[in-house]
């Protein structure tokens, strides 16, 4: 439980830091990036407005989605992620194809990082 609520902080931290840095930097408010060999999850700070990606996400819960950027098999992917409601460890993540997936939120790190 102690490493949850470390992981949930960190995550919480980051996120709130991260838009000032990007403002600051004029780049745009990247977050943390998940690799697994070729393939990587990205996901942003930013609402995720996607309408390939919208359109497989109930209407009342399409506020709770960020941006989400999906490279697998050598494809991009535009996607939406959120925290997983039935369980915050993890990174819930919908994709254009209708894809779903998740990803513990301990695997996600900044890019120079990684």
């Amino acid at each position: 439980m102690k490493y949850f609520r470390f992981s949930l902080l960190l995550f919480i931290s980051l996120f709130m830091l991260t838009p000032a840095l990007a403002e600051s930097t004029g780049e745009e408010s990247m977050y943390l990036v998940f690799k697994n060999g070729p393939n990587s999850v990205t996901i942003y700070t930013t609402p995720c407005v996607s309408e390939k990606v919208t359109q497989y996400i109930q209407p009342e819960a399409i506020k709770f989605y960020q941006r989400a950027r999906v490279f697998y098999e050598l494809k991009e992917y535009q996607a939406c992620w959120r925290l997983d409601p039935n369980d915050p460890n993890l990174v819930f993540i919908v994709d254009e194809d209708r894809d779903v997936g998740t990803v513990p939120i301990a695997a996600f790190k900044r890019p120079e990082m990684i």
